[in-house]
């Protein structure tokens, strides 16, 4: 495309690539100067130049003393938006466009209402933390990873293979960031407040205010679905079509009468002046709150609702998620990803919850480096609280040692526990320790085929694969 017909008064050259990564090789390309997290691109403008930027986009004072075309903007991340979308011919104008933000079960929501609508047999596609799934392709690429230019180019693929619709999941950082705002939704679904996203905000109220201010810049005709049992919600203050859902009278879609069981959750929901039993594989109260956003924002986006429960019941969710996995043995194996605080809080006490005091809940854990201090104190207080055996392992460790990670991250536990470096052997472990009627939950990795050690990434068969291996061995 020619670069006037993104800026007017611009020359007349041909543009073939978008990039806001200085280090990659660019051909007749625009380096976008965007300041992130940790990097601020106008930092980069010169190695940029150097690999084949051809247009440099800024907004703030950096030295122009180079023989490439310069051009400011008030906001290069607006300025980004609207010309990757333009470059990749809106793909995702003719679609439908669902935004999931809030949060930890965002992936599950957005993930399943992806499955529910393609069982309606309209092609949807789904961007977020699971991967990016549309028709027969799979990719494991990671969205918060994903640029403003990747998405537009993913999007671009997903219409041209045919997709109609799309879920995507949109975190704090991307609302900064801005990576979704090239974006139309006929739908946005705040399915609640999501404490490990409080390190971009000094407060809950800070974090809504953030929210708040993402909703007002939706278009007026975009749904907005709200978790009314969320303490820093006020409906009163979207001046958008909301519905909210929840366990309160005052919601439009209400759960009544959860019922809790080791395999399943049931409830029934109460929508106008009808109930309707709702049966779902996910595990524990909490889990009812991903199930009524489904609910509340299909329905209200048209789709039958006897058509969207019929689904809910029979819908079977990834392997890695809350998956118990039975192969006729007397304890409950549970494996899940456990990556937050509240993903990691709900499971426990779902366990505790369905496991009585006479038999034990037994965890397979490990830290990763990589997770945030806060949420490291918070997983040890919770798996201490709640679990009658630990056993430690690695977790992604790279270069580090796990024992000696596992150890500061127990300080202060008094719960029994044992190390076991080799993960796969400690999953062994924990399996053979259970006696009838215990818990083993294997936590932190779910169905991830890889594991990160001192040279690299190896491949590793997933929680899910390892115990499936050894209870069929164990069974036969």
């Amino acid at each position: 495309m020619k670069l006037n017909s993104f800026f007017k008064n611009a020359p007349d050259i041909e543009i073939q690539q978008l990039s806001c990564d200085s280090r990659m090789p660019m051909i007749d390309a625009i380096f976008f100067c965007i300041r992130g997290v940790r990097y601020n691109g106008h930092d980069f403008v010169k190695e940029a130049v150097k690999n084949g930027a051809k247009v440099v986009i800024y907004s703030e004072d950096i030295d122009t003393n180079y023989p490439v075309i310069f051009i400011r903007v008030n906001d290069t991340l607006d300025t980004l938006n609207h010309v990757a979308a333009a470059f990749y011919k809106n793909p995702s104008k003719d679609m439908e466009n669902i935004i999931v933000g809030g949060n930890d079960y965002r992936d599950l929501t957005a993930y399943t209402m992806k499955k529910i609508i393609d069982a309606f047999d309209r092609p949807c596609g789904y961007i977020g933390s699971m991967g990016i799934l549309y028709q027969d392709t799979e990719r494991l690429s990671k969205a918060p990873t994903l640029t403003i230019i990747e998405n537009q180019r993913i999007l671009s693929a997903m219409k041209n293979s045919g997709v109609l619709s799309c879920c995507y999941e949109l975190n704090l950082s991307g609302i900064e960031l801005k990576k979704l705002a090239g974006i139309t939704p006929e739908s946005f679904v705040y399915v609640g407040t999501d404490t490990d996203d409080w390190e971009f905000n000094d407060s809950e109220t800070d974090y809504m205010l953030n929210y708040q201010s993402y909703i007002e810049s939706l278009p007026e005709n975009c749904d907005v679905i709200l978790n009314g049992d969320d303490p820093a919600v006020n409906p009163g203050n979207v001046n958008h079509s909301c519905v909210t859902f929840g366990f309160k009278n005052s919601n439009d879609y209400q759960a009544r009468d959860v019922r809790i069981y080791p395999d399943h959750t049931s409830f029934l929901l109460r929508y106008g002046e009808e109930e309707f039993e709702v049966s779902t594989h996910l595990l524990g109260k909490n889990c009812v709150y991903p199930v009524l956003a489904i609910v509340a924002c299909l329905t209200q986006r048209g789709y039958p609702l006897d058509f969207v429960l019929k689904n809910l019941n029979e819908l079977s969710f990834p392997q890695g998620y809350l998956q118990n996995i039975s192969l006729g043995q007397n304890y409950r194996v549970i494996v899940d990803r456990a990556k937050n605080t509240g993903a990691l809080r709900d499971l426990l006490e779902y366990a505790k919850e369905t496991t009585d005091s006479y038999h034990r809940i037994i965890a397979v854990y490990g830290v990763n480096p990589k997770s945030e201090k806060n949420f490291r104190q918070q997983a040890a207080q919770l798996l201490g609280k709640h679990c009658d055996l630990l056993i430690l392992t690695e977790n992604d460790c790279g270069d580090r040692d796990p024992n000696e990670l596992n150890k500061a991250f127990l300080a202060g536990v008094s719960t029994p526990h044992v190390l076991i470096e080799n993960r796969e052997e400690a999953i062994l472990s924990a399996l053979m320790l259970a006696n009838s009627a215990d818990c083993v939950l294997l936590l932190g990795k779910g169905n991830e085929e890889y594991i990160t050690r001192s040279l690299g990434n190896e491949s590793y068969p997933g929680d899910s694969g390892l115990c499936k291996k050894y209870l069929q061995q164990f069974i036969k």
